[in-house]
């Protein structure tokens, strides 16, 4: 038993406190991957250089805000150089 701020008494079960660090562990190892999948798929979207910047700006924008943005604008870009150079 213990107290929390309130004084009152608590049962803490280390069991349950074991599982929700498993669950945040799976989280902070999956949601990174799912966002880096998630620009790599969505920034090789569209015909040319612009929409495939856009599209990744767009993606990035979701997921991380104004800086991931500017990174989804880059990986668009560095997508459609790529395939440019594979086409030659």
């Amino acid at each position: 038993m213990c107290r929390n701020p309130l004084g009152d008494v608590a049962l803490v079960v280390s069991v349950n406190m074991d599982q929700m660090e498993l669950h945040m562990t799976r989280t902070m190892i999956f949601a990174p991957t799912a966002a880096l999948l998630g620009f790599a798929l969505l920034a090789g979207c569209g015909t040319n250089m612009e929409q495939r910047a856009a599209t990744g700006a767009a993606t990035g924008l979701i997921v991380a805000g104004p800086v991931g943005a500017a990174v989804g604008a880059g990986v668009g870009a560095a997508v459609n150089e790529a395939e440019e150079d594979a086409n030659k």
